[in-house]
């Protein structure tokens, strides 16, 4: 069945949450269609672990090596490169209420908050060193965790936009 905007508008919802948790295993078996026809991400078992070296780019893949990449990332190369013809993938953010909806839910949160949920998860991963804590102190990972909170909107819509200028430039379309 073909995605619908309704479709894309929860999917990229659920690819910017992933991003903003530095999850990067949003592949197509990842993501469930539920009885009331709304699509959700699961498996959140890469949470933080490539976040202080990942980047929002459908080109970063740190899963390649188990032959797997993003639902997202694969749709935006794809699409990106004119692989999807005449396809437009809905990236104007008036027609995403979903995804403009979690930015906004996102931005309203205090930061005190958005750190508290956090702190179970970032305490025992750091004590273990476990992703970002590898090379991050958790005064660190907390910081670029606001740092990705703040720019969320910015930085997916500009990843959204960015595909959609390479796509335009591809197919030759003004």
């Amino acid at each position: 069945r073909s995605l619908s905007v309704d479709d894309w508008d929860m999917i990229h919802k659920e690819s910017a949450f992933n991003w903003l948790i530095g999850d990067h295993d949003g592949h197509g078996g990842n993501f469930l269609r539920l009885a009331d026809d709304q699509i959700v991400s699961i498996d959140k078992g890469q949470i933080a672990k490539f976040y202080h070296k990942d980047r929002l780019a459908f080109d970063y893949n740190p899963n390649a090596t188990y032959g797997e990449i993003s639902v997202l990332n694969r749709t935006l190369a794809d699409y990106a490169d004119g692989r999807l013809g005449e396809f437009v993938l809905p990236t104007d953010i008036k027609k995403l209420s979903r995804l403009d909806d979690f930015f906004a839910q996102v931005e309203a949160m205090p930061d005190e908050e958005f750190i508290a949920l956090w702190r179970g998860y970032a305490e025992a991963a750091a004590q273990k060193r476990l992703g970002a804590f590898s090379d991050w102190t958790l005064e660190e990972f907390y910081e670029n965790a606001l740092k990705r909170k703040k720019n969320l909107r910015r930085d997916f819509l500009a990843l959204l936009d960015d595909a959609e200028k390479k796509r335009r430039a591809a197919l030759g379309i003004e």
